[in-house]
């Protein structure tokens, strides 16, 4: 099918999305259980489970969304190089559009991650007007994201959140390699297949000539 996506191909990847997910659920039912036993010794309790990735685990209370740093790789992750990343999400104003400001808790064991909870949709792509839109906030706010691929994010009504809180120092360099793969997400992401895509958006960086830009 040229590498096209089609509605029988979104609703393959909608079914096994939710099957990955009860995957995950099972598979990883010791990490989601520590997580939930961090979140009792800090009072957090009545909480509902969200989702489990290689960093960590995410609950809710529906006042807060919790993100548990439990990775998988836990001997080779580095919770000051995590703290420092999500850093940058801490004392935003709380009026911004598509970002959260975050609170940072520090455990004996790990850190957690906190933000307002919102009710919202699984996003699977965003359109250039929205990426123009998040990058002009993220411009505002000197942020660097760095991965902006459309997972890592939710729609609340018709705006678009960034759930995936890790950034990096600005500059002028890594804003516009951040601007290109935005533009690649909301124009192509649909079009291409998972390969192909990633190769364009490697070539993409500090490449600002390539064809699809």
């Amino acid at each position: 099918m040229d590498g096209h996506a089609t509605t029988n191909n979104k609703k393959a990847n909608l079914y096994k999305e939710s099957r990955k997910e009860l995957y995950e659920f099972f598979k990883y039912q010791e990490r989601i259980k520590k997580a939930q036993d961090i979140l009792l010794d800090q009072g957090i309790q009545s909480v509902d489970y969200l989702g489990v990735g290689h960093e960590g685990v995410v609950f809710t209370d529906t006042r807060n969304v919790y993100k548990v740093l439990l990775p998988i790789n836990n001997n080779t992750f580095d919770f000051g190089i995590a703290y420092r990343r999500k850093s940058f999400f801490l004392n935003l104003p709380k009026d911004l559009k598509h970002l959260y400001c975050i609170e940072l808790m520090k455990t004996k064991e790990t850190i957690i991650v906190k933000y307002p909870f919102e009710k919202g949709e699984k996003c699977s792509s965003y359109t250039e007007v929205e990426a123009i839109s998040i990058l002009t906030e993220l411009w505002q706010q000197k942020i660097i994201i760095l991965d902006c691929k459309p997972e890592n994010c939710i729609r609340v009504g018709e705006t678009i959140k960034i759930i995936d809180l890790d950034g990096k120092e600005y500059n002028d360099n890594l804003f516009l390699n951040m601007c290109a793969r935005m533009y690649l997400y909301s124009n192509y992401y649909d079009k291409y297949e998972y390969t192909e895509f990633q190769k364009v958006k490697r070539s993409a960086i500090n490449n600002f000539e390539l064809p699809e830009l």
